[in-house]
């Protein structure tokens, strides 16, 4: 039996009592419905860059972005094609790699002269294109000695102009060349075998670690990122930790451990930091990017398994624009998520958040971050900070956690006027 509301026929008393009261709970259920919010201290939102697909603006399992300088984004992926958005997440254009038989691209970054760098792994070979998608300049020499290259996994550029590459494989390091002059349309240079780029003359400078899993070693060295001070950092996937060089290639430290905590990896294939040292890191294996301060202490989580939009799959690689902005290349969704930065984000202070101990004011703005010896009160399901005379000041009255994870410390944490701990 089908039931059919007549909007023409006026419903009796009892059925208006009867339709309000239905509405009222309609209401009360919606009301109550918890929302999905994004919380971060960094970010204001996230936006969803593509979908699945072979056309115009869609991505197979993109695997690696950059940015120009314009802050126009460039995705390879599967297809074998690198694709540029605007800022905006409009499809652009395209171009088709020289070739793709042996394998797919993987591996971008802009170069000195404002050109997109693309890797080719399985040609052992890198490529300089121009933000139209002129090719100008390709070389790479297959082979394990210095200066040769063996199946390259990522790029990154120095102040200096000077490019380095992580090889994994057949070799394990990082190697760093020079390239003299400029590569446009407008300076010409030697005509190569394989195509109609110019084939520049790179010197090599020098190679940094080899095959292991002690200080300076690499097990499938997959990302690059380079700071201001042009201090090299690595993601040693395999040996799930980020480590960190001089400009000069001299071994500074190490950080993380194979895991799923917060300071943890699973196969962290990227690394990227930020005007005000931040480092970005993009793992693979937990589906989920991890923020750390100037210090490498764990700051804040991004993503996390998932198909939902700031959830992850795999993610593979990450960018940075001159504003901030966070592009994550989400392979296993077939898409781009881009994070936007908040506007007024400045750089904060020692901060080391643990177990989840975040807070943000009311109207999402950037948090207010103090420190302090905290403290559970599992009576009540509060958490508290002392102050220096020793009175318990109650921050939270609703622990969405289980107590037994808080614990009497000298923790850090962003603190708001008013709020709940967000889940993380």
């Amino acid at each position: 039996m089908k039931t059919v509301l007549n909007k023409s026929a006026a419903p009796n008393a009892g059925g208006r009592r009867l339709f309000s009261r239905l509405q009222i709970i309609v209401l009360l259920v919606l009301g109550c419905k918890e929302q999905p919010t994004f919380h971060s201290a960094f970010f204001s939102a996230v936006e969803v860059i593509g979908r699945r697909g072979a056309g115009a603006g869609e991505l197979n399992k993109p695997r690696s972005v950059a940015v120009d300088r314009e802050d126009n984004l460039y995705v390879v992926d599967m297809t074998g094609r690198a694709q540029k958005f605007s800022p905006k997440g409009e499809f652009i254009s395209f171009w088709q790699m020289p070739q793709t038989d042996k394998g797919k691209p993987k591996g971008m970054c802009r170069d000195k002269d404002g050109n997109i760098v693309v890797l080719e792994p399985h040609y052992s070979r890198i490529n300089h294109f121009t933000p139209a998608g002129q090719l100008v300049a390709q070389w790479g020499t297959h082979g394990t000695n210095t200066g040769e290259l063996a199946f390259p996994r990522s790029v990154a550029v120095n102040s200096r102009g000077e490019i380095l590459v992580s090889e994994y494989g057949l070799t394990e390091r990082v190697q760093c060349f020079a390239l003299d002059g400029a590569l446009s349309p407008t300076r010409p240079t030697k005509t190569s075998a394989r195509g109609s780029a110019g084939t520049p003359h790179p010197t090599f400078v020098r190679a940094i670690g080899k095959a292991g899993d002690g200080v300076g070693e690499f097990n499938r060295a997959e990302g690059l990122g380079i700071d201001a001070q042009d201090r090299i950092y690595v993601a040693d996937s395999c040996n799930h930790r980020i480590q960190m060089f001089s400009p000069y290639g001299e071994f500074l430290t190490t950080f993380g451990r194979a895991g799923a905590a917060p300071g943890d990896f699973s196969y962290p294939y990227d690394v990227r930091i930020d005007a005000q040292g931040f480092q970005y890191v993009c793992e693979f294996g937990n589906s989920r990017i991890q923020i750390f301060d100037p210090q490498h202490r764990f700051v804040e989580m991004l993503g996390g398994p998932g198909a939902a939009p700031g959830k992850m799959s795999n993610p593979w690689a990450i960018a940075l624009d001159s504003r901030g902005n966070l592009y994550v290349a989400d392979a296993g969704n077939h898409r781009v998520l881009k994070f936007v930065r908040r506007q007024n984000v400045t750089a904060l202070p020692n901060t080391r958040p643990r177990f989840g101990l975040r807070w943000w004011q009311s109207e999402a703005s950037t948090p207010l971050w103090i420190h302090g010896p905290f403290e559970p009160n599992r009576q009540f399901n509060t958490i508290a900070r002392r102050n220096q005379s020793g009175v318990a000041a109650s921050l939270c009255h609703r622990n969405p956690y289980k107590t037994s994870r808080f614990r009497s410390a000298e923790w850090h944490a962003a603190v708001p006027q008013v709020g709940n701990l967000p889940a993380l």
